[in-house]
């Protein structure tokens, strides 16, 4: 009886085990575009700081593609645009945003051809554009600063990877774009006739997960975090190699990743805790959701709409 007891107990225990292994094996997939304001979580990963056991990076073509695969459950962690997360909120999708990845001052832009110095010369000229929220966001801001009407300009549908090719070739004579795209692009010499400085606060980059898996796999989404201040700490500490590394994964080089960031605000772990526990996260989504009903990036029966926020990793 006593030898029976032992074993169930030594079974239960080896099991206990296998499904602690089992609830770990299968990494958490993060998925996000090229752009500056990620480059924390590709440093940390090169710098050995994650476990391939816990999690994997999967960089995608685009914004779109990130949307996409977050919504078929390719990928378990976008990093998204607040904006494109609050459109992914109206589709239904039950989201946890976990921290603020950066947020643009300048690194967001509008760039034309050398023919184009300004942006009311916009009028009757081609703009491609990314059909993500960020790029609709974008230009309608653009238009209503610069107090034009969409219907003066011709909008091009251009997903980041085309853009280039599409700029060069004279198929559009401007294009919404960011980096890596706006170095490429500024090698080719355009200019900027808009960015994201222009539009302080409004350009919000965030990391996002499904409400399910925030429960469920707390232990790699904190793994996750950790794994991101590393990465910031890193880039704060050793700038050059920093750049260095970043700029050969975004395809630009070292000095012109320095410059990029320049264009960036990546909030400490304190800031980001402050951001979503005072509630000027909320704030600042529900001033980009009253713009984009006003410019229909949303439907009329978005209005109750909402984005569910945790520090609880932070």
């Amino acid at each position: 009886m006593v030898k029976s007891v032992k074993y169930f107990i030594l079974m239960s225990l080896m099991l206990l085990g296998a499904c602690d292994t089992q609830r770990h094996a299968v990494p958490l997939q993060i998925g996000t575009n090229l752009w500056p304001g990620y480059e924390p979580l590709y440093l940390a990963d090169s710098l050995g700081y994650y476990s391939k056991n816990e999690l994997r990076l999967v960089v995608l073509p685009s914004a779109s593609e990130v949307i996409r695969s977050f919504k078929n459950r390719v990928i378990n962690v976008a990093a998204l645009t607040l904006d494109e997360a609050l459109l992914l909120s109206e589709t239904g999708v039950d989201i946890v945003i976990i921290q603020v990845a950066d947020i643009s001052h300048g690194a967001d832009v509008i760039m034309a051809n050398t023919e184009i110095d300004s942006f009311s010369q916009l009028s009757g000229k081609k703009v491609g554009l990314e059909s993500t929220a960020l790029g609709a966001y974008i230009l309608s801001r653009a238009l209503e600063i610069n107090q034009l009407q969409l219907e003066d300009i011709q909008v091009v549908d251009l997903e980041i990877g085309e853009q280039e090719k599409a700029f060069t070739q004279s198929d559009v004579d401007a294009v919404v774009t960011f980096e890596p795209v706006k170095t490429h692009l500024k090698n080719h010499g355009a200019n900027i006739i808009f960015d994201s400085s222009q539009i302080p606060g409004e350009v919000v980059d965030v990391l996002v997960v499904r409400k399910d898996l925030f429960v469920e796999k707390k232990d790699q989404l904190q793994h996750l975090v950790d794994g991101w201040y590393k990465g910031v700490h890193y880039l704060e500490n050793n700038p050059d190699k920093a750049a260095e590394i970043s700029g050969k994964h975004l395809g630009i080089s070292a000095a012109e990743f320095k410059e990029a960031l320049a264009g960036l605000v990546i909030p400490t772990r304190e800031v980001n805790r402050q951001m979503i526990q005072e509630g000027q996260l909320q704030k600042t989504a529900l001033k980009l959701k009253n713009v984009m009903l006003d410019h229909q990036l949303l439907s009329g029966g978005a209005v109750n709409i909402s984005l569910p926020m945790s520090a609880e990793l932070l």
